[in-house]
């Protein structure tokens, strides 16, 4: 799964469903892998929010909660959806 994420390039602005989260904490590339691996600082940062926007999402599909507690983790994900987006 790594790998797959490793080979991805972010988009300009955000795209749902470019990825596609496996669970493990293992699978998830640090910052400094992508440096490693060619991305620039911007590409990896918006590579690290892409995937707490998808682990974020990928969560709520297995968790049951109160309306309001969803509303709350939706704010979330356009937060950083916004945040994404304003990186150049």
């Amino acid at each position: 799964m790594k790998n797959k994420i490793l080979q991805i390039r972010p988009p300009k602005q955000y795209q749902e469903g470019l990825l596609d989260i496996e669970e493990g904490i293992d699978n998830i590339p640090e910052l400094i892998e992508y440096l490693k691996n060619g991305f620039s600082m911007e590409e990896a940062r918006k590579m690290s929010i892409l995937v707490r926007i998808e682990l974020i999402k990928r969560s709520c599909e297995f968790e049951v909660e109160k309306d309001g507690e969803i509303q709350e983790v939706k704010k979330e994900i356009q937060l950083l959806i916004t945040e994404y987006n304003q990186i150049e």
